[in-house]
């Protein structure tokens, strides 16, 4: 009964110091994450944060998805009403030397990320077809992302 109690105590123990730790790194992932935003402007909405394996290294990056709002108060372009002044973002973030940093960002204008698969970004945006009024881009466009020599970029 006691070696029982011992192994399910160090049992317990290893998996509160295992969820501490992954507490820890995900509080650390969502401070890099509100910097980087923060700096952008205001968001329309919290930014969504998608785990996974982009560079084949073994370890999960975050793929951050947002949208920046310049017609909002504090926005380059405050108590405007026009849609294309939202524009969205994808953002990756790996840990190097324990700390949270960004790999690149690639600007989606009025577009999202589809999916992340096979370690590849499927994002969709809009662009000006030939007859698009100004504030009405019309024409889709997917593109692929993924990381190259530590970078985002994007792929054939």
């Amino acid at each position: 009964m006691a070696s029982w109690l011992r192994s399910a105590f160090v049992a317990t123990s290893i998996a509160m110091l295992i969820a501490t730790h992954t507490d820890a790194q995900d509080s650390a992932l969502q401070q890099a994450i509100q910097h980087h935003v923060a700096r952008q402007g205001p968001v329309m909405e919290p930014p969504r944060t998608q785990m996974a394996e982009l560079d084949r290294k073994g370890s999960a990056e975050a793929v951050v998805y947002y949208c920046i709002n310049e017609n909002a108060p504090g926005g380059k372009n405050a108590g405007a009403n026009s849609p294309a002044n939202v524009h969205c973002a994808v953002t990756v973030f790996t840990q190097k030397t324990g700390q949270w940093v960004s790999l690149g960002q690639t600007r989606l204008g009025q577009g999202k990320v589809r999916d992340v698969k096979s370690g590849v970004i499927h994002v969709e945006s809009v662009t000006f077809g030939p007859n698009d009024p100004l504030c009405c881009p019309s024409r889709k466009v997917t593109r692929r992302l993924g990381l190259k020599n530590g970078k985002l970029v994007q792929l054939k």
